[in-house]
């Protein structure tokens, strides 16, 4: 799928000729910042096996809570600076602390974090 200039000179057969394909690509350049919160108001309480079962069987069933979202639910568009044309930093909250990792949480003394992070827009 894409471009079938570009797709046969790399050898690959054409499925779809679709010339946007691997175009206007981004990197997500951010940095992001964890922290702890004192009380169980974040997502980790939910992240058990159990919890995450339960979590997934809810949303099969209704199409509704928390397995219905990515959990990016916060977030912003703004300009670095006077002048900039389009807003050129993108912000974004998650309810829950993750390592770099996607899989482990955000060290915390209370088993509780949150996460804040700021990244370049293009």
């Amino acid at each position: 799928v894409g471009p079938p200039k570009l797709l046969s000179e790399l050898g690959v057969g054409v499925v779809a000729p679709l010339e946007g394909v691997g175009q206007n690509l981004q990197d997500h350049m951010e940095v992001y910042q964890s922290y702890e919160v004192l009380k169980p108001v974040s997502l980790a309480s939910h992240l058990s096996l159990a919890g995450k079962g339960s979590l997934g069987a809810h949303w099969l069933v209704t199409k509704e809570g928390l397995g219905a979202t990515n959990h990016f639910e916060v977030g912003g568009f703004v300009r670095s600076r006077p002048g900039v044309e389009a807003p050129d930093i993108q912000l974004h909250f998650l309810p829950i602390g993750m390592s770099y990792d996607g899989v482990t949480l955000a060290p915390s003394s209370t088993g509780h974090s949150m996460q804040a992070h700021v990244g370049y827009n293009k």
